[in-house]
């Protein structure tokens, strides 16, 4: 059965697996997705009927991708003024603004019921089984397979690589419609 693509504006999910692309969308406004995601968040939030989950992979992806170079050049101007990123070799420039950031996800993350799921043996085996059956980069295939061991079929991302999981429920707001995969 091929993936279903969910719009934001469906019934939210019990249970919903958060790829860490969408909390990074939600927490910064010079993403492309961010309003779309703050929506989305805040209506998980309103509704109460969602319990998010996370691997304890997102906290690393998290820091990965808002301490790398590449990301914090593309913040505006006020955001690296506010921060002192010129001076990126000072480490207390460094711990304030990861901890601003760190404390932002968890105030999301707060806002609603969520689990984090442990990497373990189990979910290895399956992220490397995961890796060959959908051409999944490893750390697509650990989220994948932490949402299918903790028994959660809806999926958070806007990875298009997704996209080729049979039966997942793909929350992205269809923004991939009508595209090859």
């Amino acid at each position: 059965m091929p993936v279903t693509e969910h719009l934001f504006a469906d019934f939210p999910p019990r249970r919903l697996y958060v790829d860490t692309n969408m909390l990074i969308s939600y927490l910064f406004r010079s993403e492309r997705y961010y309003a779309r995601c703050v929506v989305f968040f805040r209506r998980l939030a309103g509704t109460g009927v969602t319990t998010l989950y996370i691997s304890s992979l997102t906290w690393m992806e998290f820091a990965h991708v808002v301490l790398g170079q590449r990301f914090r050049d593309r913040l505006p101007p006020a955001i690296r003024q506010r921060f002192h990123l010129d001076r990126w070799h000072e480490r207390s420039v460094r711990e304030w603004y990861f901890a601003e950031y760190r404390r932002a996800l968890e105030a999301l993350l707060g806002q609603l019921a969520w689990d984090e799921i442990a990497l373990t043996p189990e979910i290895r085996a399956e992220a490397l089984a995961l890796m060959v059956e959908y051409d999944l980069g490893s750390q697509d295939a650990v989220h994948l397979a932490s949402a299918r061991l903790a028994g959660v079929r809806d999926f958070a991302s806007f990875d298009r690589a997704f996209r080729r999981v049979d039966g997942l429920h793909l929350w992205n707001d269809q923004i991939y419609v009508g595209q090859p995969i």
